[in-house]
């Protein structure tokens, strides 16, 4: 047998084991607390990063509100976001938006990552912010008709936060 052939079957038979031993993110953030209360801060906030990175999205807001390495932050939140963790693209976005975590504020970035998030992949919170940002005109172009789509989307998907824009920006359509 040949030594590729060989690797094919030892990953075969291995492969279900490799994914049992994985924690959820889940199971991370819960760790994580436990660690906090056991006053481990540096334990928690390694498994604080790996549960956002796994897209949890109260670990990423605990990141993004308790840890003070910003460098560490926007590191984790741009790895999880390339990643395919949405939560952890709304915080990087919002960190881009308002100007945090040690980053310039730019709009443009900002309405980037949301759109990664929102469009591609349908995160709430990302598309209540690009609607925002749509709305006001902040790093694109402003676009009424686009920011009402986008709140409504959210809105429709259970965002009451998107729905209580829409009444106070649109209450007499968009213009």
């Amino acid at each position: 047998m040949k030594l590729k052939q060989l690797l094919l079957i030892a990953c075969f038979f291995l492969a279900p084991f490799s994914f049992a031993m994985a924690e959820s993110a889940e199971d991370l953030y819960n760790q994580a607390e436990k660690e906090f209360e056991e006053g481990n801060r540096k334990k928690a906030l390694d498994l604080l990063e790996e549960s956002c990175k796994g897209d949890h999205s109260e670990a990423c807001t605990h990141l993004y509100l308790f840890n003070k390495d910003y460098n560490r932050n926007i590191r984790v939140f741009d790895q999880g976001c390339d990643g395919g963790a949405m939560s952890a693209c709304f915080w990087l976005g919002y960190a881009y938006e308002v100007g945090s975590q040690g980053l310039m504020r730019d709009d443009a970035q900002a309405a980037e990552i949301y759109e990664k998030a929102c469009i591609r992949r349908g995160h709430l919170g990302s598309c209540v912010r690009l609607g925002l940002l749509y709305y006001d005109g902040h790093g694109v172009k402003k676009n009424r008709a686009k920011a009402f789509e986008l709140l409504k989307r959210a809105c429709n998907a259970g965002s009451g936060g998107a729905c209580d824009h829409l009444r106070w920006k649109f209450k007499d359509g968009y213009r």
